[in-house]
């Protein structure tokens, strides 16, 4: 017995390999084109509730299209209430899986598994990625209709053992508490395993006699709100919306089972008799057509209800109105990774946009500071300065953690070159912020040595400071068209950048001409030389960021 429970074990831990191969090779296959999914996510509600369906069947793994959903929501592509309907769908998603199972699962032989396996293993060969992904995905499939023979054979029926039979003999006679214990241990198992697995050990279970079709019943409510904790746990830290959207997953799921609950008896007993009518006797079947139509008829009854759901959620997770001591403070990454490699590098295109936003305000107080009337107000855009390069600094340190993580995972080429491009952009933005604190130190010697500029020198230097603002607008502009995934021409981050460097060139050589002709002051004007180069340096890491974005289209 001790042998046949350890081969249980190990099968199982052979069908969790199969399913995180499935999803594994479809997300790969697909990577990025999961976002075409989001015209649909962001239609009305029955596409929203399509579009959870179409990605759960696609990957079998509600909680990956939570991850997905959450960090949709977390990037701002998604309100809550979208999310929701989302997420609805992926509950009758997930439910694929335990129809493959109970199909293919209990067939007497594991011989088309093994092609499977073979069929798989020649597609993984390849060199394509898509074929390549899709062989892992076939051999994922082969690998749980064998765990699922294993499993099957690997424990006795229940009338083989009579000890067996006299321990689920009395856990299913106490009535209502019998499906609340069983509900338990669905929920248990759910967090532990998710719900395919889950589904998998209770048909096997059912098939061989150990539990009636009540207690199975029982385990798969259980299991509807048991997988959805990890999503829960995935997105704590990462925002109140993100953490909003996972919760909504287990409010209407736990809704849901209270509504069964209400009507046990009779939600059991008409899924039997709509079974035994299109001809699926087998136990199995039942497990299988009352997962699905528990997250069906439930999904028809909430989709018309999320504003309610929404706000059950909002009196659960309330605002988060902390802010770090510096004022800084990340919006859309939050504290770990949501979803695919794709899906993330999209959270940090969103985070890039904010790190942006915060280079442009920042640099508001350049003009700022060297038009302040006393040295408390300078002081005051000084600081604010320097405030923007330690910003930047922490924006620059906390996207590059959140890549680094991302680049431990399986990548595909497109995806690892769009990493690489984002490392250089906020490369090129924290550099932005060095130069306005090199500004605050220019602006700082200049009042130290009781140096001004003249009228004619501050003209110039406004103007220049004009046109870094300029690129900066076009910067800003590139990389939202980037993030749109439609950015193909960058004229404007040229046109930006030649009159930086048009306009500093002429100043310069000006300048120079005055210290030759001793017409203006040296010392001023060497500041003026120094202010010059910074902004048009500037300039420089304004147009990087430009051809970095462009590049991750083409």
């Amino acid at each position: 017995m001790i042998l046949n429970i350890l081969t249980f074990l190990g099968a199982l831990a052979l069908f969790i390999y199969g399913m995180e191969l499935m999803s594994s090779g479809v997300q790969k296959a697909f990577g990025d084109r999961f976002r075409k999914f989001l015209p649909w996510m962001t239609g009305n509600r029955v596409q929203q509730v399509l579009s959870g369906l179409g990605i759960t069947a696609l990957i079998q793994s509600s909680n990956a299209t939570t991850l997905f959903a959450v960090g949709f929501v977390n990037a701002g592509l998604l309100t809550l209430l979208q999310a929701i309907n989302v997420l609805l769908g992926a509950n009758i998603g997930t439910t694929v899986t335990g129809w493959i199972t109970a199909s293919a699962g209990f067939l007497p032989s594991i011989s088309y598994a093994i092609i499977l396996m073979g069929a798989g293993f020649v597609l993984n060969m390849g060199k394509k990625t898509v074929r390549k992904s899709i062989g892992t995905f076939v051999m994922g499939l082969a690998i749980i209709l064998i765990a699922m023979s294993f499993m099957n054979k690997s424990l006795p029926a229940v009338n083989q053992d009579i000890s067996i039979s006299e321990v689920f003999i009395n856990s299913s006679s106490k009535g209502f508490l019998s499906v609340v214990i069983y509900l338990i241990i669905g929920i248990l198992c759910g967090w532990m395993l998710h719900s395919s697995p889950t589904v998998a050990i209770t048909m096997i279970l059912i098939n061989l006699g150990w539990i009636d079709f009540s207690s199975a019943a029982a385990i798969v409510l259980g299991t509807n709100i048991g997988t959805t904790f990890k999503g829960n746990i995935a997105a704590k830290g990462a925002g109140t919306m993100a953490s909003r959207a996972a919760l909504s997953h287990t409010v209407f799921n736990a809704l849901g089972v209270i509504l069964v609950l209400l009507t046990f008896k009779p939600c059991t007993n008409t899924v039997q008799s709509l079974c035994n009518a299109i001809g699926l006797h087998s136990p199995v079947f039942h497990v299988a057509m009352f997962h699905t139509a528990f997250n069906l008829v439930m999904t028809l009854i909430f989709m018309w209800l999320t504003e309610y759901i929404e706000k059950i959620d909002t009196w659960l997770v309330r605002e988060d109105g902390t802010t770090a001591s510096n004022g800084f403070k990340l919006k859309y990454i939050g504290n770990g990774r949501l979803g695919t490699p794709a899906f993330s590098i999209r959270q940090a295109y969103q985070e890039i946009l904010d790190f942006e936003n915060s280079v442009e305000e920042g640099f508001q107080n350049v003009e700022k500071a060297l038009t302040a009337a006393d040295d408390d107000t300078f002081e005051q855009y000084r600081k604010a300065l320097i405030k923007t390069e330690e910003v930047t600094d922490r924006y620059e340190y906390e996207i590059a953690s959140f890549l680094s993580e991302i680049s431990t995972e399986q990548m595909t080429g497109q995806e690892t070159e769009e990493t690489r491009v984002l490392y250089r952009i906020i490369g090129e933005l924290e550099s932005l912020g060095d130069s306005c604190e090199n500004i605050s130190r220019l602006l700082g010697r200049l009042r130290a040595h009781k140096q001004e500029f003249d009228s004619d020198t501050m003209e110039k230097i406004r103007k220049m400071i004009s046109l870094v603002e300029n690129a900066l607008t076009a910067m800003g502009a590139n990389l939202r068209t980037a993030v749109a995934g439609d950015l193909t021409d960058i004229s404007n981050a040229y046109a930006a950048e030649d009159a930086i460097n048009s306009a500093r060139d002429t100043y310069r050589d000006e300048a120079f001409m005055q210290i030759e002709q001793r017409t203006g002051n040296y010392m001023s004007l060497n500041y003026f030389l120094d202010m010059l180069e910074e902004l048009e340096a500037m300039g420089d890491f304004i147009i990087n960021v430009s051809q970095a974005s462009v590049r991750t289209v083409e």
